[in-house]
């Protein structure tokens, strides 16, 4: 089963969350929701840390989409705007 996944905040540890589950099977980062910039910015501060350095998967970004590697990855400046595409998760 793929969990997609979308980050509500993209400051250090969004950008963490993101890299640490980069590549794992099964799970996918479709979206990303950061008010303090756009798309480009959040995929240059993605690829280039200050604290975990420079990641060496390429970020780029474009119309309101982060291209990280060979994926595109949906970017909103507006917080809670995640798209369901199931049912609610529930605790």
């Amino acid at each position: 089963m793929r969990v997609r996944v979308g980050i509500n905040g993209f400051g250090r540890m969004g950008r963490l969350g993101f890299r640490a589950g980069w590549g794992r099977e099964g799970f996918e980062v479709v979206q990303v929701n950061e008010t303090a910039c756009g798309a480009d910015g959040s995929a240059h501060l993605l690829q280039f840390d200050s604290v975990h350095g420079t990641w060496g998967v390429a970020c780029s970004a474009g119309n309101g989409v982060m291209q990280v590697g060979d994926r595109a990855v949906a970017h909103s400046r507006r917080p809670l705007s995640m798209a369901s595409t199931g049912p609610p998760v529930t605790s």
